[in-house]
């Protein structure tokens, strides 16, 4: 059953959503959008469901579009990536272009 890890993967996925969704003018540095689009940079393949999983032993094929994280979720992932896509910061900027670039 895949279900267990499913639901780790949501769970990272909602934070680093949220991490990516702070309000930049409340931060002093920029660590927590950093880390969270490496996160997401990291592992599109396992947000967008694209690997197998390792369950219980065994590797479970066949990834679902259903589980697609990056599909169903598009719509909350891509303001907070579109902002910090044109953010004026040096390191923040190309990093959240490239995860953009990988999204699409």
């Amino acid at each position: 059953e895949q279900r267990p890890r499913l639901r780790l993967v949501e769970l990272v996925f909602e934070v680093v959503l949220k991490c990516l969704s702070v309000d930049l003018d409340e931060v002093k540095r920029y660590t927590m959008p950093r880390a969270a689009l490496t996160c997401l940079g990291n592992n599109v393949p396992v947000f967008a469901a694209q690997t197998p999983a390792l369950v219980g032993g065994e590797l479970v094929e066949g990834p679902r579009l259903a589980d697609s994280l990056l599909l169903r979720r598009a719509a909350d992932l891509w303001p907070p990536l579109k902002r910090l896509a044109s953010h004026s910061n040096q390191y923040l900027r190309p990093l959240a272009d490239g995860v953009l670039r990988e999204v699409l």
